[in-house]
């Protein structure tokens, strides 16, 4: 039985070679989107999701969206509660699903 999802022998993929060099993350960002993907998947029914930041803030965001160069969603803890908050991948530090904000 032929196997259709792999690539012909010797065949390359140009998925990342096709993108042009400022599309490309960082190692930082690539890092920072490796760590919230992770945190994404396993978002529950209350949509929340925990971000810590390298300087050492913690963002609780429901309904976010991971974008091409950033994450995007709405704030729901302390004075920021309703505004939409972006960052880049760069900044983020931990991720984990729910409103789990630790202090260090």
């Amino acid at each position: 039985m032929p196997i259709y999802d792999q690539a012909p022998a010797g065949a390359r993929s140009t998925a990342h070679a096709a993108r042009p060099a400022k599309d490309r993350d960082t190692p930082a960002a690539a890092l920072g989107r490796r760590i919230l993907s992770s945190a994404f998947v396993r978002v529950g029914p209350d949509g929340l999701l925990t971000i810590e930041l390298h300087d050492g803030r913690a963002l609780v965001l429901r309904n976010v969206a991971m974008e091409a160069q950033g994450y995007c969603g709405q704030a729901v803890a302390d004075a920021a509660g309703g505004k939409r908050h972006c960052g880049g991948y760069a900044a983020i530090a931990a991720a984990r699903p729910g409103n789990d904000v630790r202090t260090r």
